[in-house]
């Protein structure tokens, strides 16, 4: 009989309210507690990119200009 593995997906949403601080914080989070989903509210943007997150990730985005 195959042996039954289940492997589990490790999801945090958090709102960083613009926060440079924060958006650093939540990424040593994500490095260290291996996480595989986050959501992310009130992130920080500029000109249209997605500041502070490092581009190893895939990111989407919703909204106007964005």
């Amino acid at each position: 009989m195959a042996e039954s593995r289940k492997e589990l997906i490790k999801c945090i949403q958090v709102n960083l309210q613009h926060s440079k601080a924060a958006t650093d914080n939540l990424m040593h989070i994500i490095a260290t507690e291996n996480i595989d989903i986050t959501q992310v509210k009130k992130i920080s943007i500029y000109q249209e990119e997605i500041k502070g997150v490092s581009r190893k990730y895939t990111k989407y985005s919703h909204g106007q200009g964005r």
